[in-house]
């Protein structure tokens, strides 16, 4: 799955595999006819996947999985994080590029935007020879990270997609 649906290069090795989360918290999804510009992938959730299809169910809906939140996501969301969901593996790339596509999607949007309730994706890159750690989720040109006060209808709203 993750050769597959997130390297989409099945030259690439991949092993060392952990997922972090409750089982309904990721899941594949496949896009038809809607919004989202990528057609298939993984889906991370801090609730349950199975409610990401839609439609909103209104303003305030949520969802928990009563676990702890990440270390990580504490300091790119600059508040405490719950529910945290991840995958974690180790890769050789056989090329001198990696690229990974991703959307982010939050149930905060609109109503709790500037609030600290802020949803937040990280995507971590560890050198495994030198330690370093770079999150590349950020917004182009800059080194904020993805969260729901970063992108929204008011700030960077030209990554926002409203749907």
């Amino acid at each position: 799955m993750i050769t597959q649906m997130l390297m989409g290069d099945s030259s690439t090795k991949i092993w060392n595999v952990q997922f972090k989360g409750t089982h309904g918290a990721r899941g594949i999804f496949y896009s038809r006819n809607t919004v989202v510009p990528i057609s298939e992938g993984i889906v991370l959730s801090t609730g349950s996947v199975v409610d990401i299809e839609g439609p909103n169910k209104g303003s305030g809906y949520t969802g928990s999985n009563l676990s702890k939140g990440d270390q990580d996501l504490h300091y790119l969301a600059q508040f405490k994080t719950y529910d945290a969901t991840w995958i974690s593996f180790e890769f050789e790339a056989t090329e001198n590029l990696i690229r990974f596509n991703y959307i982010f999607g939050s149930e905060e949007y609109p109503e709790y935007v500037g609030s600290t309730f802020n949803d937040v994706f990280g995507f971590f890159l560890t050198d495994l020879e030198t330690g370093e750690v770079k999150n590349l989720a950020v917004i182009p040109n800059t080194t904020k990270p993805i969260t729901v006060n970063n992108i929204n209808h008011k700030t960077h709203s030209n990554f926002f997609i409203p749907n």
